[in-house]
């Protein structure tokens, strides 16, 4: 299935090649991908030499799947860490050095004279027209925006090397094993739960 229209001959194909895989993964090709493709194309130039890769997620939206069709960083390993700001941001380091780069879109540089169906679908604008047309907007973010409204900065992580291993335990209550951080019930059965079972 092709996401991307044709027309759009200004994109490499590297970039084009990765926002088709990105949004076939995701199952759609909101604006969010592209901008998420060029985010993690933008940060791995900036970082440059890495022996290691890992990455941090602000926001559990199409960041994320673009960072995972990307790189080795998966939200089923160790190298991908989703720590839910809300921001529309993300960072890729080395494991080792800790050294990395902060890519963000930057609000500031969203002037919505010049990209107003981006700043519309960015500032989630409740418009009487209705939501921006995701189609024009992604053309719009890929014709005249791309890199020109994101932002960076060089950091150091300070998260730990390597998540704490928290041992298994049986729930007293369900009997169902949890990883437990001191307590004798799961979070689910602590009044966590996110369901209810039906009878």
């Amino acid at each position: 299935m092709k996401f991307i229209s044709k027309e759009l001959k200004s994109l490499n194909e590297k970039l084009k090649d990765s926002i088709e895989k990105a949004a076939e993964f995701h199952g759609d090709c909101p604006p969010g991908i592209p901008i998420g493709v060029y985010m993690v194309d933008y940060g791995l130039t900036l970082l440059g030499n890495y022996n290691k890769l890992k990455c941090v997620v602000e926001t559990p939206r199409c960041i994320a799947d673009a960072v995972q069709v990307m790189t080795p960083c998966k939200l089923g390993n160790p190298y991908f860490k989703l720590i839910n700001y809300g921001k529309y941001a993300l960072t890729l380091y080395d494991r080792e050095s800790g050294k990395g780069v902060r890519v963000y879109l930057d609000a500031k540089k969203l002037k919505r004279e010049k990209y107003p169906m981006l700043a519309a679908w960015f500032l989630r604008d409740k418009s009487p027209m209705g939501k921006p047309d995701k189609a024009k907007t992604t053309e719009e973010f890929i014709t005249s925006a791309g890199r020109g409204i994101l932002s960076y900065q060089r950091v150091k992580i300070s998260l730990p090397q390597k998540d704490k291993l928290y041992p298994s335990k049986l729930c007293e209550i369900c009997g169902e094993s949890f990883i437990s951080k001191g307590g004798d019930a799961c979070a689910a059965c602590e009044g966590g739960a996110y369901y209810r079972v039906m009878e």
